[in-house]
């Protein structure tokens, strides 16, 4: 007989409320909640769904609005058409601005152009200033440079989601193609925080059905169900002062009394 299981993950000033059934024999405390049946046909395309959650998290955990996206390409004198080159040159840029500031915090992924298919790379970055980091790239231009907004909205609804960068970690995401080496579909300094997880706790069928409760001032602003059962409730904290005035100095408690990623 199934049980049913939920966890909750803060990432930032986001909450994702993981919840699913799982056999009478697995232990509550190490379910994994996302992990597709062995037999699910749609098995791969479900991992990719969890890396992307993954990525989206760490976004989310490690930056604010004083980070920027950036998106760098090649010129022809360094171009060769190949992302073991561009693995090479990316690690002499990361090197430069290790020597500026060893503990900036970066997201990057390599892909190719939808019309020209050269390779380029987009990458989040935080603790390196604007022009430092415009000076240090030799290897071709910077073709974008974007402070991450405070305030981001879904495409389709115009509805705000605040402080969350789904949307930008499902675009760089999508760069991933097969002729890149292995699955490792972003990358990372080592320095990064992770999300915050509760720990997995048994619920009933009711509570299973039902809107999760959470904190006060969250907002849910998506909810998905996977072919297995698996429910994820998405939540943004937006208390009633949030608006478009200059960000909150702050984020909201985590359980335990754990410290939150401070806001610059």
């Amino acid at each position: 007989m199934a049980k049913y299981c939920r966890r909750k993950i803060y990432s930032g000033r986001v909450l994702e409320c993981v919840s699913r059934p799982v056999s009478a024999r697995v232990k509550i405390g190490k379910a994994d909640l996302e992990k597709p049946p062995r037999h699910d046909i749609d098995r791969v395309g479900h991992l990719m769904g969890i890396s992307k959650r993954r990525m989206t998290r760490t976004i989310n955990s490690n930056f604010s609005n004083d980070a920027y996206f950036v998106t760098l390409t090649f010129d022809n004198e360094h171009y060769d058409d190949t992302y073991a080159t561009a693995y090479a040159i990316f690690r002499k840029f990361c090197r430069k601005l290790k020597r500026i500031n060893p503990d900036y915090k970066a997201v990057w992924v390599y892909g190719r152009g939808r019309k020209n298919k050269r390779i380029h790379i987009h990458m989040i970055i935080s603790g390196v200033a604007v022009e430092k980091i415009m000076s240090k790239w030799t290897w071709g231009d910077i073709v974008d440079v974007e402070p991450l907004s405070e305030w981001n909205y879904d495409h389709v609804t115009g509805e705000c989601y605040g402080r969350d960068y789904r949307a930008l970690a499902a675009y760089m995401f999508r760069h991933w193609t097969s002729e890149q080496e292995g699955t490792q579909y972003y990358h990372v300094t080592r320095n990064l925080e992770s999300p915050f997880m509760d720990e997995p706790e048994e619920i009933d069928d009711d509570a299973y059905n039902s809107k999760p409760d959470v904190p006060p001032d969250y907002v849910l602003v998506d909810y998905y169900c996977n072919t297995y059962g698996c429910k994820i409730h998405r939540y943004v904290f937006m208390p009633p002062d949030y608006s478009d005035e200059p960000p909150l100095p702050f984020l909201p408690p985590l359980p335990g009394g754990l410290a939150p990623l401070d806001s610059k």
